[in-house]
C-alpha cells in the first residue's frame, strides 16, 4: 500500500524495495522499509484535524462503572470482562486472545513487511519505520531485522525482543515522554504532561499507539508497565477515582476531612506549564470563583478526575488513541 505518512515539504520518505522471502515453505512478497535517521523526518501536526475520539466516561466508584458505559464504544462487553475477574490466569489469557481474534477476524492481513532498525538508534529507527507504514501495512505480518546482525534467533523471538526494547526506551523518563510512579514497590508508566518541551513529542505518542495496537493485534506480550487507566481509555471502559487515587494525595486528603470547606479550595489546580512555570488551571468554567464545599465535593472530584486522567494530556492521549485505532478497529 501507499504510505500515508505526513511529511514536511523538504523531507524525504523512507526508500522501499519489493522483495520476496520464503516463509513456511511459501514465497511471500513484502515491502522493506529502510528507515533514515529520525532527524530527516518530521510529522507536520500544525494542520492536523481534531482527533475523533470519544470523551472518556468518568465515575467516582467502581460500582457505578459497572452500570455506566456505552456498549457501542467498547471493544468487548464489560459484563464479559467482569465475568473473567475471578478466573485463573490461564483462562483469562485464552479469553483475551479469543476476544482479540474476534475483533480482527474480518481484516485482511495478507502480505508482510520488514522493519529494519539499528540497535544504536533503535527508538528513532522504529518510530520512523512504523509511522511510514500505511494502514494496510500496519496489519500485515512484520518481520523485524536488526541491521548488520546475523539473525540466528527465530523471527518471533526477534519480534518479542524488539517490542520489549522499543517500549523500554520509549518509556525511559529521560526522554520526557512518560514518567514512572511507584506504588508498593511496583512501578507504572504515565504520560508526562510536560512532554511538549520535546518539540516532536506527538509523533512518538502516535508511534506508541500503533506499537501497542500492533502488539494487541498480533498477540505479542509486552512489558506490563503502562498505567491501567490508559488501557481503560483505549478500550472505552469507564474511569474511576481508584484509577488515579494512589497517584493523587488530594483524593485521599478530601476523604479524611469532615468539612472539606476548611481546606479553602476552589475549582482549580496548580500545575507546572512548559515554558510558563506554575499556573492555576481551572477545572470548570470560572472555577477560581467557586469554592469547594461538602455540597459540591462530588462535582469537584469528577472535574479533578477528568483533568488528571485526560484533560492535562489530551493532545498526547489523542495521538496515542489515534495510533491504536489505525491498527485495531473501533
Amino acid at each position: 500500500g501507499k504510505s500515508r505518512k505526513v511529511l514536511s515539504s523538504n523531507k524525504i520518505p523512507p526508500t522501499r524495495r519489493r522483495r520476496t522471502i520464503r516463509e513456511g515453505g511459501k514465497m511471500a512478497e513484502y515491502l522493506r522499509y529502510d528507515s533514515p535517521r529520525s532527524e530527516s523526518l518530521a510529522h507536520d501536526f500544525s494542520n492536523r484535524s481534531e482527533i475523533p475520539i470519544a470523551e472518556p466516561i468518568y465515575v467516582l466508584s467502581d460500582e457505578a462503572a459497572e452500570s455506566t458505559h456505552d456498549e457501542a464504544n467498547l471493544l468487548v462487553d464489560l459484563a464479559e470482562v467482569a465475568a473473567m475477574k475471578d478466573e485463573d490466569f490461564a483462562r483469562k489469557k485464552i479469553w483475551f486472545r479469543e476476544a482479540c481474534s474476534m475483533i480482527t477476524e474480518d481484516i485482511n492481513t495478507k502480505g508482510a513487511i520488514e522493519v529494519q532498525v539499528r540497535r544504536e538508534h533503535l527508538l528513532e529507527d522504529s518510530v520512523d519505520a512504523v509511522l511510514s507504514l500505511s494502514a494496510t501495512s500496519l496489519r500485515k505480518i512484520w518481520y523485524i531485522r536488526f541491521v548488520d546482525e546475523d539473525h540466528l534467533k527465530k523471527q518471533h523471538k526477534l519480534k518479542q525482543e524488539w517490542f520489549a526494547l522499543a517500549l523500554t526506551e520509549l518509556c525511559d523518563p529521560h526522554n520526557a515522554l512518560f514518567k514512572a510512579q511507584s506504588e508498593n514497590g511496583r512501578s507504572s508508566t504515565h504520560i508526562n504532561p510536560l512532554s511538549e518541551i520535546f518539540s516532536s513529542h506527538l509523533r512518538y505518542y502516535q508511534f506508541m499507539g500503533r506499537f501497542l495496537g500492533k502488539a494487541l493485534f498480533d498477540g505479542i506480550k509486552v512489558p506490563n508497565t503502562i498505567a491501567p487507566y490508559i488501557y481503560k481509555l483505549m478500550s472505552g471502559c469507564p474511569i474511576t477515582k481508584n484509577d488515579v487515587q494512589k497517584h493523587c494525595d488530594l483524593f485521599s486528603q478530601m476523604d479524611r476531612v469532615g468539612d472539606v470547606g476548611t481546606l479553602c479550595m476552589n475549582f482549580t489546580i496548580k500545575e507546572m506549564v512548559p515554558f510558563e512555570g506554575w499556573k492555576s488551571i481551572e477545572l470548570i468554567q470560572n472555577g477560581h470563583n467557586i469554592s469547594v464545599t461538602n455540597n459540591n465535593l462530588s462535582m469537584y472530584k469528577q472535574a479533578l478526575l477528568k483533568y488528571l486522567v485526560f484533560g492535562r494530556v489530551k493532545t498526547q492521549m489523542s495521538e496515542l488513541l489515534r495510533g491504536i485505532h489505525e491498527v485495531v478497529p473501533r
